[in-house]
């Protein structure tokens, strides 16, 4: 991995452990808020985005159709919807 991975990883990693009420007083800062968003993988980063657009939750059914109907694209779906809920980005309802 490269070190910016691998610091990016770190990052992502530190704040999921952290207490919600800490996590939200750090989101109220847009410093923080750019820097996760660059933490994040390219596919993470794409759905904080499309998020960030709708402004307002999305049917889970909707999200889900995001990813191609391909095995690969659907692992990678599910491995960054998990890391966005561990950072409280997104809500499983």
């Amino acid at each position: 991995l490269q070190p910016a991975m691998v610091a990016a990883d770190a990052l992502v990693q530190y704040l999921s452990s952290l207490p919600p009420v800490n996590l939200d007083r750090l989101y109220a800062d847009s410093w923080v808020c750019h820097a996760l968003l660059r933490a994040l993988p390219p596919l993470a980063r794409l759905y904080v985005v499309r998020l960030a657009a709708a402004h307002g939750s999305l049917p889970k059914a909707l999200v889900d159709s995001w990813p191609a109907r391909v095995r690969e694209a659907a692992k990678r779906h599910e491995e960054s919807m998990q890391q966005l809920h561990l950072l409280r980005l997104v809500h499983r309802v």
